[in-house]
């Protein structure tokens, strides 16, 4: 065979897909839908971003000006205003003007990754009592990450099979069908070769426009402090997470056209496959997990956090006294007016009271969320395009597990808020410079690279065993095939 056979046939292919309009619009409709795709989470990544930018400068803001009237004050130099008194716990640090934002920077696959991520906030405003109870429902539900909107996660997952069965399922058939197949065995390349030099065309037109597009939007959702080259080697893994998905569908085709089958009937029996792996086998492993590991029950929580501060509004004289009595430091020296009166001795003690009560509640979700999402590591190697979906959610951090760390470093953090500012609140303590100089500093949540990919390896290995036993069958199929009568004459 001449050293150029695999180039010339590579060639042909792309003159023959370009010469066919079914082709050139195949190709044409994905890079359209990788374009939106990618535009989309181009323009939700970049939404967080200016949010968590907005909201930090704010905070910054904030602090910065009650810091400099408290100076002015202590320096005799200005008055305080109603309710804007920079010393006062009730004014500062109680309600809405207290709040901190505790922001969770987006990783550098979120872009590919928008819809489950477009289900969390990425800021959470924290004060002495913001009620910070489980992440949204919709959040917990699979079916809404499954279905998910039009992000490239779930392009290249969903609709990257079926560009695949419509470029592949005749790549061999169609000179069986056209009764050519043996003058084209008797040439001095094998079938084997023939087929791969077509398939690595087809790889090539599909992928390249997929690689642009997920460069495009993991560089133009970089922030300014983001690390170009670590961003690059995520975007790497992810190509080549997305190359093995596509080398397992082309690996499908490729061992149906190996089989003397006509093109129609691996056209059938490959929407037969992409039904199951896309659609029946997702479905069927939700239904079980919700059986086996079912997500928090929302009612159930909500009628309970309703139950709790009926009761606690109820008793709020007997919780106040309990508390004092337990703190008999932490006593008001002075007498309060009706708003402190309301603020320190009537919500302040009710919140922790709230909090103490609904605590098993909150572990119960989180250890309810966990288990759930260790069952959909186990059983999504049963679909490699539920692993796909489910290992980029992961290298993008917007599970729900991965979101639920956010909350949980918000209530972190707000025990460090309460912890630092919660005796002058009860005995409502004018407060000083040097309070405001050490209070905490909320956290910015940033999951390393070595946790999610950590957290993604169970999925990424069900892509990659998928194909290799692919690869395996059809391997094993041609051999076979080679080891009888060449099938031309079938």
């Amino acid at each position: 065979m001449m050293p150029g056979a695999p180039l010339s046939l590579a060639r042909w292919e792309l003159r023959r897909l370009l010469a066919e309009r079914t082709g050139v619009a195949l190709i044409a409709l994905w890079c359209l839908l990788l374009g939106f795709a990618a535009t989309q989470g181009i323009r939700q990544v970049q939404a967080r971003h200016a949010a968590i930018a907005v909201a930090l400068a704010s905070d910054r803001t904030n602090w910065t000006e009650k810091r400099a009237q408290l100076v002015e004050i202590e320096a005799g130099r200005a008055e305080p205003k109603p309710f804007r008194d920079p010393r006062s716990p009730t004014n500062s640090v109680m309600g809405m003007s207290g709040e901190r934002p505790l922001v969770q920077v987006p990783a550098p696959l979120a872009a590919l990754a928008s819809g489950p991520g477009d289900l969390a906030p990425a800021v959470r405003k924290v004060n002495m009592i913001t009620k910070l109870f489980v992440a949204p429902q919709s959040i917990e539900n699979p079916a809404n990450r499954l279905a998910g909107p039009l992000d490239l996660s779930f392009v290249v997952a969903t609709m990257l099979p079926l560009f695949v069965l419509a470029l592949s399922f005749d790549v061999l058939a169609r000179e069986r069908d056209a009764g050519i197949l043996p003058l084209i065995a008797s040439q001095p390349v094998s079938l084997g070769r023939i087929m791969g030099a077509r398939l690595a065309v087809h790889f090539v037109a599909l992928g390249c426009p997929l690689a642009m597009a997920a460069t495009a939007a993991v560089v133009a959702t970089l922030p300014p402090s983001g690390s170009l080259p670590a961003a690059l080697g995520e975007l790497s893994l992810w190509l080549g997470l997305a190359a093995v998905y596509l080398v397992f569908w082309q690996t499908l085709a490729a061992l149906l056209n190996i089989r003397s089958r006509s093109a129609a009937s691996n056209a059938v029996m490959l929407c037969g496959l992409w039904l199951a792996a896309v659609i029946v086998i997702p479905s069927g492993i939700q239904a079980l997990v919700q059986s086996i590991a079912p997500p928090p029950d929302r009612r159930e929580f909500v009628l309970q956090v309703r139950e709790i501060e009926t009761d606690l509004f109820k008793r709020v004289e007997e919780i106040r006294d309990a508390y004092y009595a337990e703190r008999p430091d932490r006593r008001p020296t002075a007498t309060l007016n009706e708003y402190d009166t309301y603020f320190v001795q009537n919500l302040w003690p009710r919140a922790l009271a709230g909090d103490a009560a609904l605590a098993p509640a909150l572990l119960r979700t989180d250890e309810a969320r966990a288990r759930q999402a260790g069952w959909w590591r186990r059983l999504a190697w049963l679909s490699p395009t539920l692993a796909f979906r489910l290992a980029t959610e992961q290298l993008a951090g917007v599970t729900p597990v991965q979101q639920g760390a956010f909350q949980s470093a918000a209530r972190a953090f707000q025990r460090d808020w309460r912890a630092h500012f919660g005796a002058q609140l009860a005995s409502m303590t004018p407060l000083t410079l040097s309070d405001y100089d050490t209070k905490p500093e909320p956290p910015v949540v940033k999951e390393l690279t070595s946790a999610r990919l950590r957290f993604a390896a169970p999925s990424l290995l069900g892509v990659a065993a998928a194909t290799l036993l692919t690869l395996a069958a059809s391997m094993t199929v041609f051999k076979g095939r080679r080891s009888r009568r060449s099938p031309v004459s079938r």
